[in-house]
């Protein structure tokens, strides 16, 4: 299963979330989710293959955050340029 962007997922939270980009860096694929239910939550996500299936870990580098949203702002800017 890939997960795409405008997919509709439940974390382990049981929070639906909205994958608003999926951008690949240095050998992996992080995604940048929002929820679509109750109050926004905001959640950066790297895909880790588990055999068949994906499971996603929450990202807590701050410099890593940082270098993502500059890939995933770039990925915002591509909708619009379409």
């Amino acid at each position: 299963m890939n997960i795409k962007k405008g997919d509709a997922i439940t974390l382990s939270n049981n929070i639906k979330y909205l994958v608003l980009c999926r951008v690949p860096y240095n050998g992996k694929y992080y995604l940048y989710l929002t929820s679509i239910e109750d109050k926004p939550k905001i959640r950066i996500c790297v895909e880790k293959q588990n055999g068949d299936s994906i499971k996603l870990a929450e990202v807590k580098d701050t410099n890593l955050i940082k270098n993502l949203f500059l890939l995933f702002s770039e990925d915002i800017k591509s909708i619009y340029s379409e």
